[in-house]
């Protein structure tokens, strides 16, 4: 409540006094002169000082005008000789351009050590802690947001945080910010100064060519709460140990969730995730929850240790809101449309996509429109798999990264081809008009305002049914699982069959019957062949012979289209092959195997009919 100059000073203490005045005399003054020699800053160290000084000040937050007052009078007190007003000045702005938590507390001279002074640079990123610096497979990376992304064909919404590795001059930008680089001039034999330089490139390249970092790893960045393994819910905003996720939900404040939600908690809570949904043409119950299934797989994609499938969103004609509803899957998850890709042209740009993805860390992607019969043998292998391997584009180096991304794909009666059939989920809409873009009387008819101003409420919906049936044991259905998706099978099915939603695996048998393209061609070869030949054995270039004669346009269309390819194109070769590759596989109890050999040894190929399961044999 006083000046310090109102008070009045104390005795000092008895024993204070014997102390000191027991002291020898010399050894005072020698203390002494020390203490005033530390005291000054002398010619050499006169800007390093005062930038400690500064840097001191600046990060607990004093402006750039009262560090430079208090830099003046430093100077003047206790720098030998006084430097210059204007040097002064610029150490007081230099320091001032670091925010208060970003003014480096390192200094590291520059000299000839490379693993040295490239040891001390890592230090100080590790000990800056906030520059954003993390590891993702062999590579350092960064997480950004950029306004607008074209990258492979895929097209990313604006705002949509991507993981990307870091260049050499953003790694100086880093060191820049948590260390202060030196180096150390001398001025005579006697004295030095240290002068500020920027962090040299080689320190920086030393530095990312290590493959082995002690800054955190990066699995994914999520803006959304999400579940962990364990079920607990990721709500509390920055980097999880845990599961090397960052949470980054911005300006988004999302409520609590329900401490111990029951069966009957999410049973309301499905009904209001449902909601949203209202407006769209569902083919069945099961289309419906799929489209469900999508946006709990998306928001519980780092509790589900395994691969998910393809959510195929598809219609008989446009207009249905295919496009609509892949949006609203991805705004709920995510807060914004997903990453929208076109269909790849062929198998390698495929790849490309794949690693691309997997390098960003994208939670969810479309591949938009796809027509016909679509395929991709990498696609096919990505869905299956949660890690991918690949040649970083433009350099001789591979890469392997973390699969997390959810796909999604719509598409006007899309069919598909090869292993592709079996990993995707369908979920088929029919508005049952000519022209579904006429329709009218929607309950939502502006639908992306709607799930922004309630996203929060649906996202806590859609957690509490996982949570709930977590916390329940996570009761198994009695269905068969999805092979090949054991561990999102038993979650993510699991949980709608519990809370009373229809198995969005049901779905599948319509799949099977109309939208595998290779199973068609084989179905019409295996018709073909044995309306020709009927269980006599017959090799490949026999049946090609045949096929090329006048009157044979049955088997020659039928083999054409087993093969893939045109019937000018009917080769016996590739007819061999592709025998080898169906061998065995059963369409309407027929199936191709090899019969008898030729004279020659040439393997010949006859159809088998197994009887049907009630008939006497």
């Amino acid at each position: 409540a006083h000046h310090p100059d109102d008070c009045p000073a104390l005795e000092a203490p008895s024993w204070l006094l014997e102390f000191v005045l027991a002291r020898p005399a010399a050894h005072r003054r020698e203390e002494q002169g020390k203490e005033q020699s530390d005291d000054v800053f002398r010619e050499g160290h006169r800007n390093s000082a005062l930038a400690s000084l500064g840097g001191t000040m600046r990060r607990r937050g004093m402006s750039r005008k009262s560090i430079a007052l208090a830099l003046h009078e430093e100077n003047v007190r206790r720098c030998r000789p006084q430097l210059e007003r204007g040097e002064v000045e610029a150490i007081a702005a230099s320091m001032s351009r670091y925010q208060p938590s970003e003014v480096p507390s390192h200094e590291i001279v520059v000299r000839e050590e490379l693993h040295a002074v490239t040891n001390e640079a890592e230090c100080a990123l590790v000990s800056a802690g906030s520059v954003g610096i993390f590891t993702r497979g062999s590579a350092l990376v960064r997480i950004v947001r950029a306004p607008s992304t074209e990258l492979n064909d895929a097209t990313r919404p604006p705002g949509s945080p991507m993981i990307t590795m870091i260049d050499i001059a953003w790694l100086r930008e880093c060191l820049d910010r948590s260390a202060r680089f030196v180096k150390v001039v001398a001025l005579d034999a006697q004295h030095q100064r240290r002068k500020r330089v920027l962090p040299p490139e080689w320190v920086a390249k030393t530095l990312a060519a290590r493959g082995q970092w002690p800054f955190p790893a990066l699995e994914g960045v999520v803006e959304t709460p999400t579940l962990r393994p364990d079920g607990s819910i990721l709500e509390t905003a920055g980097y999880d140990n845990e599961t090397g996720l960052v949470f980054d939900p911005g300006s988004s404040d999302f409520p609590t969730f329900p401490a111990n939600p029951s069966l009957a908690t999410a049973r309301k809570a499905l009904c209001v995730l449902a909601e949203p949904f209202d407006d769209f043409p569902f083919l069945a119950n099961s289309d419906r929850s799929t489209a469900l299934a999508a946006v709990l797989t998306v928001l519980a994609r780092p509790a589900i240790v395994g691969p998910c499938p393809m959510f195929a969103i598809r219609a008989p004609s446009p207009g249905t809101g295919k496009s609509l509803l892949a949006d609203a899957i991805a705004t709920i998850a995510t807060g914004r449309p997903g990453a929208r890709l076109a269909p790849p042209r062929d198998d390698d740009e495929a790849r490309k996509l794949i690693l691309a993805l997997g390098l960003d860390g994208t939670s969810i992607a479309t591949i938009d429109n796809a027509s016909g019969a679509f395929g991709s043998q990498s696609i096919a292998a990505a869905l299956t798999a949660t890690a991918w391997t690949d040649r970083l584009l433009g350099v001789s180096r591979v890469a392997t990264v973390q699969l997390r991304t959810v796909w999604l794909l719509t598409g006007n009666n899309t069919t598909f081809r090869g292993d592709l059939g079996r990993r995707v989920l369908p979920c088929d809409l029919d508005a049952e008009c000519e022209h579904p873009e006429d329709r009218t009387g929607f309950k939502h008819p502006k639908l992306s305002a709607y799930l922004s101003s309630h996203r929060k409420k649906l996202v806590i919906a859609a957690l509490t049914i996982l949570r709930a049936y977590h916390l329940a044991g996570r009761p198994p259905h009695q269905s068969p699982p999805k092979g090949s998706f054991e561990a999102w099978d038993s979650f993510i099915r699991g949980a709608l069959i519990w809370t009373g939603a229809t198995d969005p695996l049901q779905g599948r048998e319509r799949l099977r019957a109309d939208a595998d393209a290779d199973l068609d061609a084989l179905r019409q070869g295996l018709s073909a062949w044995e309306c020709a030949f009927g269980n006599e054995p017959t090799t490949a270039a026999e049946a090609v012979v045949r096929a090329k004669q006048d009157g044979e346009m049955d088997l020659a269309t039928g083999l054409a289209a087993l093969i893939g390819c045109t019937t000018a194109q009917l080769d016996s070769r590739r007819l061999g092959y592709t025998l080898r590759r169906v061998k065995g596989r059963r369409v309407q109890r027929r199936r191709f195997e090899p019969g008898r050999p030729a004279r020659n040894g040439v393997r010949r190929w006859v159809v088998v009919c197994e009887p049907k399961a009630d008939s006497k044999v």
